[in-house]
């Protein structure tokens, strides 16, 4: 592949002025994006909401995780990893005080709480195993 060096300089000038647009694009789409409703619901159910003026506050750093993650899943897929963590003990205990940033972290992250089963839900055999299991 070549360095973008190696291409004709009306072609640099062509590419930075088309990648600037892109970007900017970009950016203006991803600032319309409202996370509000994800947010409310993350801290109803899983951290208490955290007030600045009586106004919801969200950090720029945790608005932009759930952006990115608004561009890898829907809306209903992230209030149900919301649902599906909430529901889970183990992660409540260890990890509901890590913020809205630690939860929207990584797609990976967000993949596993979908994944995550409440004990409510969860297949009756795999809990007779769990009993058996402990038994032993």
């Amino acid at each position: 592949m070549k360095k973008l060096k190696e291409y004709p300089k009306e072609f640099q000038v062509w590419l930075e002025i088309n990648l600037t647009k892109i970007y900017r694009n970009y950016k203006e789409e991803t600032s319309k994006i409202d996370c509000t409703k994800i947010v409310e619901k993350y801290h109803n159910q899983i951290h208490p909401l955290r007030k600045k003026n009586n106004k919801l506050y969200i950090t720029d750093q945790a608005k932009s995780k759930i952006k990115t993650r608004l561009r890898e899943f829907s809306e209903d897929e992230l209030l149900q990893a919301i649902d599906n963590f909430s529901g889970a003990n183990w992660w409540m205990e260890n990890n509901s005080k890590r913020g809205v940033q630690w939860f929207f972290h990584s797609e990976d992250r967000i993949e596993q709480f979908l994944n995550l089963v409440s004990k409510e839900v969860e297949d009756p055999s795999i809990s007779k195993l769990r009993n058996l299991n402990a038994k032993k």
